[in-house]
């Protein structure tokens, strides 16, 4: 991670806004189908790969605080 270069850290937070934005959607989609549809037994097929996409999504908009942290470990 220490070698990352700004345009990298702006690619990755890019990506992480992505998958935050996916993770939202299916959120959504997960309670319209419980709710508007009236099928609660399909809202996991939603909120599972949500989750999942929640992580990455916090995993890439952490990037430039993690890059951080390292240069202060290392020096």
């Amino acid at each position: 991670m220490a070698t990352l270069e700004a345009h990298q850290i702006k690619r990755e937070i890019r990506i992480g806004w992505v998958f935050f934005s996916i993770f939202a959607f299916l959120i959504f989609l997960g309670i319209f189908v419980k709710r508007g549809m009236g099928h609660p037994e399909f809202m996991m097929f939603f909120h599972g790969p949500a989750a999942v996409f929640l992580v990455l999504a916090g995993r890439k908009l952490t990037a430039p605080l993690r890059k951080r942290y390292e240069e202060e470990r290392g020096a």
